[in-house]
């Protein structure tokens, strides 16, 4: 036994408790309804919708280089179950540090177009390499350099994700199926399950659900919880 959320859906407005043959119901959506008793009372918690913002690196290209200096960046990227960690080398032909971010811009471009995951197009100035992740769930992949050049020198650092909250991308990654999200944004709501309910949520892996993870229309999460 052990946690797990239970997600669920609502793209439309939440409808009135029912009571079936005595017991109290609260209605998420069409398909899915709630035994009021069976979750703690006055402790249902609301995340309001958030775009947040995606994990970001500034790699930093400095110095003097010289022609056939070599310059290694690595990106290691954790896509769902596996990591992929893709090497980009650029031998230095033009030793002006735009003309090496320029290049490194284009060798990271080239593999996503080739189908390298995780990462959004990156852009560059004045040597400043910027490569952003293409997720606002997590921090998603890290980067290493290395440069074997006598006087020029690669650094980088990067801004963390700030999570997203009730956005696509998060229904997604919280397991709801892609065919049932119509709206671009939701409020969620955290259910805290009553563990000596007499009917648990048990899923397929035999894992009892503690919290459920409700997403419904924006507006909507207050209504919810008032319905607790």
């Amino acid at each position: 036994m052990g946690y797990k959320k239970f997600p669920i859906v609502s793209n439309a407005s939440i409808g009135v408790n029912t009571t079936i043959g005595g017991v109290e119901y609260v209605n998420i959506n069409s398909k899915f309804s709630l035994p009021k008793a069976s979750f703690v009372v006055n402790t249902p918690t609301r995340i309001a919708s958030s775009a947040g913002s995606a994990l970001s690196y500034n790699i930093t290209f400095a110095g003097t280089y010289a022609i056939n200096d070599q310059i290694r960046v690595t990106l290691t990227i954790k896509d769902s179950a596996q990591t992929i960690i893709k090497n980009f080398v650029h031998t230095v032909t033009d030793i002006s540090v735009t003309s090496i971010a320029v290049a490194f811009k284009t060798l990271i471009e080239s593999s996503i177009i080739g189908g390298l995951p995780g990462i959004a197009s990156p852009t560059n100035s004045s040597g400043v390499l910027t490569v952003p992740s293409s997720s606002v769930v997590s921090n998603n992949f890290s980067v290493s350099v290395h440069t074997a050049s006598a006087s020029g020198t690669v650094a980088f650092s990067f801004t963390a994700v700030t999570q997203a909250e009730g956005v696509p991308a998060v229904l997604l990654e919280a397991g709801i199926a892609a065919a049932d999200i119509t709206l671009a944004t939701y409020d969620t709501v955290l259910l805290t399950y009553k563990q000596d309910a007499p009917i648990p949520f048990i899923d397929s892996e035999g894992k009892i659900v503690k919290e459920v993870k409700a997403f419904v229309p924006v507006g909507q999460g207050a209504g919810l919880i008032a319905k607790f």
